[in-house]
């Protein structure tokens, strides 16, 4: 079977797939089809420069990086930092500027029950994208796949990194624009994206010796996320949000990209939350009703005449229905624009990655801490909870047995005579 590359026949001549490039296929991506580029992602000038002269460059024009041996891109990039803070999009439009194919590695296609099925579907992964080329390897959470080997691992896992590490060192990587194992013969980067760089193989950092580490966005970046997003998503916007967005781009200090993202999500729906407010609150305070059907085919029989005049209610019910609905639907709610109280009401709402979670820790903590202290208060009054029950429970057993004593004593009222 003939199949032609991603790009037309303009870029890659026609080839033959095997099984195993056809089940890597699905998950390629074509340059033209990603929307993401640079100019959509906020922050970063810096190192979004650095990335492109080192990554879209040679994958655009290779022939400036033959003119010498010194002149050759790295292999492999690896992207790392905190969650949330734009790798995976950074990945996507190095894809988009250079118009090379992304290959997205996902775990579960790649691993098999049955041995050496996996490294035939990582061979498969290379010899693909250099069919493809010029192309980009994606391998999203690098450590939870090329993690450290150990004694501890079976054989399968380390034949598996083992298959990738030696095929990574055979590719035509960016710097070398030599030919393909029958493809383009163009240029494969691969690129990794991880918030554990020191959970990665150091045989798979050799491989990846360019390393830009992702910070989360400053001031200024938190302004242009904010500001580019609420641009691409074509949402009303209050000049008192314009102005108030400044101000918030300041106060969101630890907000990763998609923190904000969220917030002005949240944000938005404030407007849908002021004209269904009423809906809503009917439908989680309201009990449907439930219509239950009893009767046995003697009775359906009899009432058929009056069943079927039911059903022409219902159905003139149901054209009542379609004809309010149509009526509703001309009357749509209009969404009013986003204004500085929606923004302020959702900063409080939406917290950066982590916050939560590590209030509610110190909140455990410090409950810990009052626990620990009354009882250490306790023990040193000299008095314990049990210990205090014993005396209560001693001192209730001698008040019952006191008045029985008394009568056995005085049994004989008369004085004794000397």
């Amino acid at each position: 079977m003939q199949e032609q590359g991603k790009g037309g026949s303009a870029r890659t001549p026609t080839f033959t797939l095997t099984s195993y490039e056809k089940q890597i296929a699905q998950d390629v991506i074509d340059p033209a089809d990603i929307t993401v580029e640079f100019a959509d992602i906020g922050g970063l000038d810096d190192k979004k420069q650095e990335i492109w002269e080192l990554a879209v460059l040679p994958l655009q024009q290779p022939e400036l990086f033959n003119q010498s041996g010194l002149l050759q891109a790295p292999g492999g990039i690896l992207l790392y930092g905190p969650p949330g803070t734009g790798k995976t999009m950074l990945a996507k439009a190095i894809a988009k500027e250079a118009g090379a194919t992304f290959l997205a590695v996902k775990l579960s296609k790649i691993m098999n029950k049955w041995f050496g099925e996996s490294n035939k579907l990582i061979d498969a992964i290379f010899s693909l994208a250099q069919k493809l080329s010029p192309s980009i390897i994606f391998i999203d959470e690098l450590d939870t796949f090329l993690n450290p080997r150990d004694g501890a691992e079976n054989s399968a896992g380390n034949a598996i990194k083992a298959e990738f590490l030696t095929l990574w060192d055979g590719i035509t990587t960016a710097g070398n624009n030599g030919e393909g194992t029958g493809g383009g013969g163009g240029p494969v980067m691969v690129l990794g994206a991880t918030n554990r760089p020191n959970h990665v193989d150091n045989a798979i950092l050799r491989r990846l010796p360019r390393l830009f580490k992702i910070e989360l966005p400053d001031a200024k970046g938190r302004l242009q996320i904010l500001t580019i997003t609420l641009n691409n998503s074509n949402h009303p916007v209050d000049v008192t949000a314009t102005k108030y967005l400044p101000q918030l781009a300041k106060l969101t200090i630890g907000y990763s990209g998609s923190d904000l993202k969220e917030l002005l999500n949240c944000a938005a729906l404030e407007a849908v939350r002021e004209v269904m407010h009423e809906k809503s609150k009917m439908a989680v305070m309201a009990k449907k009703k439930q219509t239950t059907t009893t009767g046995n085919n003697k009775k359906k029989k009899n009432h058929r005449g009056k069943k079927d005049k039911e059903n022409k209610e219902t159905e003139t019910e149901t054209t009542n229905n379609k004809e309010n609905e149509k009526k509703e639907d001309e009357k749509k709610p209009i969404l009013r624009p986003m204004s500085a109280g929606d923004l302020k009401i959702a900063m409080v709402k939406v917290k950066r990655t982590g916050a939560e979670s590590a209030d509610y820790d110190e909140s455990q903590n410090e409950n810990d801490a009052r626990s620990g202290r009354a009882g250490a208060a306790a023990g040193g009054a000299g008095i314990d909870a049990n210990q205090l029950l014993q005396l209560l429970m001693a001192s209730l057993s001698q008040q019952q047995q006191q008045p029985r004593q008394g009568k056995a004593y005085n049994t004989d009222d008369s004085i004794p005579e000397l």
